[in-house]
């Protein structure tokens, strides 16, 4: 039987997953897979990078995230009664409930539900009653489909799975994060400039920017500058922290930028401050470009990239304190950042489209399995 093969996501803004997602079905188009993606809105800055042969299908929704986002699951159910995939991969945590929803409505025979994790189950810092309705929700859903990827060997045992069935379904895929451009960064001399500090990512609630600022308030070393790589809802609130702090002459707000390449080699340190994280594909960005880390240790995952603290240093999330300590180190002695090139190899490109490949049982058309 021919696959046909849908990923669905709620959109290819600036996040990892999208970023990841837009990857892998780009190397499974180009292997020859029929692969569609399916967005709950269009518009991302990342649909650019889309490779031709994969169709885009959107859902129109009104929102990205949120409960609102259950008003699509009829919508999907009669695209994938329509289309009869025979396959549908859930990319990321938030459309998970809606994908397998869907999918129950569907009735799409042979057609299998494949969730991929990518942050824990529990958040931190949401009430026991929430988490509680999560679990439920995840379990359900983990018991129709027919495979869990998680993104980490060390997440297994966040899912809270405790049925061996399903625990049998789990297995770790490899995102492809690393490109060639990082790699060669990783092999030239350092052109760190001293003080210089650098954070990437998504300004929402779960990177805890506000920890990060007031840490760096702390830091009584003169030099010390931050560049921040990314955009969202707490943008204002954040400038307005920096102005409040006190230390409006040494932050930058960049917005989104697609290569984060020039400002890795260019900074002593990434930081990192999440309350709570999938993987962090800053983590290996930044390694695969030599560029030493400092994160908050806001999932196992984390703990896992940095080698247990071989590769990076790490605090405990939430701590302030902690956190502008760690800084205030690195600043002091930079970390020198060895022995990492096997470890980020296996999230290259072609790497993690192939890990995938095999996850998902997907044979190229030219029949050699990936």
């Amino acid at each position: 039987m021919t696959e046909k093969v849908f990923f669905v996501i709620s959109d290819l803004g600036t996040g990892g997953t999208a970023r990841a997602t837009t990857l892998v079905v780009n190397g499974l188009a180009e292997a020859g897979i029929d692969v569609a993606l399916v967005v709950g809105q269009r518009g991302g800055v990342h649909e650019a990078m889309l490779e031709p042969r994969v169709r885009l299908l959107s859902l129109d929704l009104m929102a990205r995230r949120g409960a609102m986002m259950l008003l699509g699951v009829g919508r999907l159910a009669r695209l994938l009664h329509r289309e009869r995939p025979t396959k549908l991969i859930s990319a990321g945590n938030h459309m998970h409930v809606l994908a397998a929803t869907a999918h129950a409505l569907a009735r799409v025979p042979g057609s299998e539900l494949i969730l991929k994790m990518t942050n824990p189950v529990e958040r931190p810092g949401t009430g026991r009653l929430k988490n509680a309705v999560r679990r439920g929700w995840y379990g359900r859903a983990f018991r129709q489909a027919s495979k869990i990827l998680l993104i980490a060997e060390s997440a297994r045992g966040e899912l809270g799975i405790d049925d061996p069935a399903t625990a049998r379904k789990v297995l770790v895929v490899d995102n492809p994060y690393v490109t060639d451009a990082m790699i060669a960064a990783g092999e030239q001399p350092r052109q760190a400039e001293p003080g210089r500090l650098l954070a990437i990512g998504r300004l929402v609630p779960q990177k805890n920017y506000g920890l990060m600022l007031s840490a760096l308030a702390r830091i009584d070393a003169p030099d010390w500058s931050l560049d921040v790589l990314g955009d969202g809802p707490q943008r204002s609130a954040l400038e307005r922290q920096v102005s409040d702090l006190g230390i409006g002459g040494r932050v930058r707000f960049h917005g989104f930028v697609m290569d984060p390449v020039p400002f890795l080699r260019r900074s002593a340190a990434l930081l990192l401050s999440s309350s709570w994280e999938g993987q962090g594909a800053v983590l290996l960005e930044a390694l695969a470009c030599g560029c030493p880390v400092v994160a908050t240790r806001s999932s196992s995952a984390v703990g896992a990239v940095l080698g247990e603290g071989r590769y990076g240093r790490l605090t405990p999330p939430n701590d302030v304190q902690a956190f502008a300590d760690a800084v205030r180190a690195e600043l002091r002695q930079p970390s020198r950042i060895e022995g990492v090139r096997a470890w980020v190899e296996r999230y290259r490109l072609q790497a993690g489209v192939d890990s995938h490949a095999r996850a998902l049982g997907l044979v190229a058309r030219e029949g050699v399995p990936r």
